[in-house]
């Protein structure tokens, strides 16, 4: 076998493993709406466990002193720029 048939296989196997992950990840969603609809929320969202796009520039921002006397920003940092630190089971 080629090095480059590998390569498309290990492709299409990627490829594969993300749709069923995602045909998954929305099963499980849908499975958590309804639980949330039976105990009467009007509302489920579900979130991506990833940190914020503006991370980056938060943590300039911060580096600044732009946050002023709001000292809880600065604390709360860490938490902020990198979910899954704090979210451990998350995937």
């Amino acid at each position: 076998m080629s090095e480059a048939n590998e390569i498309a296989i290990v492709a299409e196997d990627k490829v594969r493993r993300s749709q069923t992950a995602a045909t998954e990840n929305a099963r499980l969603k849908a499975r958590l709406v309804a639980f949330a609809r039976e105990l009467g929320f009007d509302s489920c969202r579900v979130a991506a466990c990833a940190s914020p796009a503006h991370a980056r520039e938060f943590g300039e921002w911060l580096s600044d002193g732009a946050h002023g006397e709001m000292e809880y920003m600065a604390r709360g940092a860490e938490k902020r720029e990198q979910v899954r630190a704090r979210e451990k089971p998350c995937r």
